[in-house]
């Protein structure tokens, strides 16, 4: 069952639902539901509330309703709601509604704080809500996609060509294991070494290529984030550059970085479980930047 079928289930349940950094919810008292749920239902016009708070909670009764009904435990299940949360607010940030199914969309105002727009309609069976599809994707010149292209090649030619990639990649790892057992240990490597950069959401410097060409010889500094989401590999460093600074300017958290000096590339760092890998992959993918994202350990 997905996270957000529960948010709804547990909000026409308790009246109530309190989500940490953004505010709480309220149903109207006098809101009487019918019993069956099999059917959309016309919310009656401020039928419900919304409260802003920033310092807001987390909230036990939330975190113990997705624990009963999922079977996970604790933790995770808090990992799970935060993450939802956090691509919320990073919707909010750069601009985008943040639409939760049932409930209704929060956009975020001038002044920071959020406002509220109730849904019109609604369906209290968590079986039967449909999930929104939301593709929301930043207004930049690059595609995450891969182009398909007519093959006009006669089959003969393609085998062979498939034949002399396989020899590249497999001769490419060769090299790529030989080589890299000679790098040294983290502890001899100055940190201005290091060939990963952060981005600051609200202020995306020029790159300097230098700063980012990989040595081999030098392993690479690890920051405290406990996996990356790669979102795109990029030939060269002008056109991953280009990209890293558009992507950043809308206030996403972004590394580029390379470790072969052949291929550059833009991740998105996080500090959650490794649990969390595939569900925030694939939100990404959704809900932000579209293409095939993969997952890196730190």
């Amino acid at each position: 069952m997905k996270l957000e079928h529960l948010l709804i289930q547990y909000f026409y349940t308790s009246k109530e639902l309190s989500l940490q950094g953004i505010g709480k919810f309220l149903l109207s008292q006098d809101l009487v539901l019918p019993a069956d749920t099999e059917k959309e239902v016309v919310m009656p016009e401020n039928a419900i509330g919304f409260e802003y708070n920033i310092k807001s909670t987390e909230d036990e009764g939330l975190i113990s309703y997705i624990v009963e009904n999922t079977k996970k435990i604790r933790p995770l299940a808090s990992a799970d709601l935060d993450s939802f949360l956090t691509l919320g607010k990073q919707f909010l940030n750069i601009g985008k509604p943040f639409k939760i199914e049932g409930i209704g969309t929060l956009e975020k105002k001038q002044t920071g704080e959020y406002q509220f727009t109730q849904g019109v309609f609604t369906n209290t069976k968590a079986e039967t809500v449909i999930a929104s599809n939301i593709k929301e994707k930043a207004d930049v010149d690059i595609s995450f996609a891969s182009v398909v292209k007519e093959n006009k090649l006669p089959k003969k030619a393609l085998s062979n060509v498939a034949l002399v990639a396989i020899i590249c990649l497999v001769g490419f790892g060769i090299w790529y294991f030989i080589f890299h057992q000679q790098s040294v240990t983290p502890a001899t490597v100055p940190k201005k070494e290091a060939t990963e950069i952060e981005a600051n959401s609200t202020n995306s410097p020029q790159v300097n290529k230098d700063s980012v060409t990989a040595n081999p010889n030098i392993t690479v500094v690890k920051d405290s984030f406990t996996f990356k989401v790669v979102l795109k590999n990029y030939p060269n460093f002008e056109a991953a550059n280009k990209s890293f600074l558009k992507l950043t300017s809308y206030g996403h958290k972004l590394k580029l970085y390379t470790r072969d000096s052949i291929t550059y590339k833009i991740a998105m760092p996080f500090t959650k479980p490794l649990s969390d890998t595939a569900y925030l992959r694939d939100s990404i993918r959704q809900k932000l930047f579209g293409g095939n994202p993969y997952i890196e350990i730190n």
